[in-house]
């Protein structure tokens, strides 16, 4: 065995550990846990992923879009929730809108998706879904993210459109 195969996972957990943000890397039964954790209010640890956003924390960059906003806001409740016809709707301009970089399933591998500087966000994650309530999810659709490839939809969707996306996008975590 070569030198370098030998010193490649000391390299790994090296560069794991100069991450700026404190992580640990949990047990395979974790994503449950932590899951559970998010649902009661509790700090969730991260595993670091490459580009170092961990798979269960959001980018800086949302997290600056979503704290610029206020806490009426972003505590919107969706109005169309759970509404059958509006998931439907929904699906389908996810579809025209989101499809192309989050792929039919939400977990960010659409055709675009391999031409975009970061991964989009994979929707259908449910620790993900759980750091965002629908009114963080309707601002990101309208306004996009700043310094990522998530666009604005800003005047080409109405907010029913919007609402009916967030309502169908809330489904694929579940």
């Amino acid at each position: 065995m070569s030198m370098w195969r030998r010193l490649a996972p000391l390299g790994f957990l090296l560069l794991a550990s100069c991450s700026d943000e404190t992580a640990t890397v949990s047990d395979a039964k974790a994503p449950v846990d932590r899951l559970a954790a998010v649902e009661s209010g509790e700090v969730v640890d991260s595993v670091p992923t490459a580009g170092g956003v961990s798979e269960n924390s959001l980018s800086p960059e949302l997290t600056t879009l979503i704290e610029g906003f206020s806490s009426a806001e972003r505590g919107q409740a969706n109005p169309l929730s759970g509404d059958a016809e509006s998931i439907e709707k929904g699906r389908s301009e996810y579809q025209s809108m989101c499809f192309v970089c989050h792929g039919a399933s939400g977990k960010g591998d659409g055709p675009a998706s391999k031409a975009t500087p970061r991964k989009p966000s994979d929707l259908s994650d449910p620790v993900r879904a759980g750091l965002l309530s629908s009114g963080d999810r309707f601002l990101v659709l309208r306004h996009g993210i700043p310094g990522t490839s998530m666009p604005a939809s800003g005047a080409n969707l109405s907010d029913d459109q919007v609402w009916r996306i967030v309502t169908f996008v809330e489904t694929l975590s579940k």
